[in-house]
């Protein structure tokens, strides 16, 4: 699976793409391109093993603009729906970029996201993720459907939120973000559907100054 366009190269900015994958629980194998090496943050199921969504990033000195591609479930069949989001950010740290990453689904955030037993809900909300740095950013990257809007949560802005199929079977990738001027302890990352209810599942990533 491969962006639409491609992406800009710039040197030493971070780049964090998004995969969302719909129909059962999937791996994401890898993420490939700007000539970057792409370092895995997170795959994590939806609390109702619907649905997939991992995080991966990457950072070099010298990328090549170009398209970004994921692969998916190497060798297996895949008849469902999947998207990539990638999104640039500029003056990222250059030696530590990645801090805190907290996660969640219906189930709960963090170990607590389970991939059993998820009630959809219209919105989502936890507070255990913890800055550590200063001018940090909060990246929320969310797995959405087709039939669903993303609204942000209160102070973070939207980036993206695009979708790929049909009905239930979609796949969908939201993305908002946040500035967080000191460190702090317990931010919260929330956002919601409007009316609709889907098995969602959520990833946040500090990026550090």
């Amino acid at each position: 699976m491969t962006t639409s366009t491609s992406i800009t190269g710039a040197p030493d900015d971070l780049y964090l793409a998004i995969v969302s994958i719909k129909r059962g629980v999937r791996t994401v194998d890898a993420v490939t391109g700007l000539g970057l090496t792409w370092n895995r943050l997170r795959v994590q199921c939806s609390g109702r093993s619907t649905a997939t969504l991992a995080a991966f990033w990457a950072q070099g000195p010298a990328p090549m603009t170009s398209a970004v591609t994921a692969q998916l479930n190497g060798g297996v069949a895949f008849t469902g729906s999947a998207l990539i989001s990638v999104h640039r950010y500029r003056g990222a740290s250059t030696t530590m970029p990645i801090g805190a990453v907290s996660w969640a689904n219906t189930n709960g955030a963090n170990a607590s996201a389970t991939c059993t037993g998820g009630t959809d809900s219209a919105s989502y909300g936890w507070s255990s993720l913890d800055t550590t740095a200063a001018s940090s950013v909060v990246f929320v990257g969310v797995h959405t459907a087709s039939y669903t809007s993303h609204t942000p949560g209160a102070g973070y802005t939207e980036r993206s939120d695009d979708q790929t199929g049909t009905g239930a079977d979609s796949a969908g990738v939201a993305v908002e973000d946040k500035l967080i001027a000191a460190v702090t302890s317990n931010v919260t990352v929330n956002g919601s559907f409007g009316s609709h209810s889907p098995d969602w599942i959520v990833i946040a990533i500090e990026i550090r100054d």
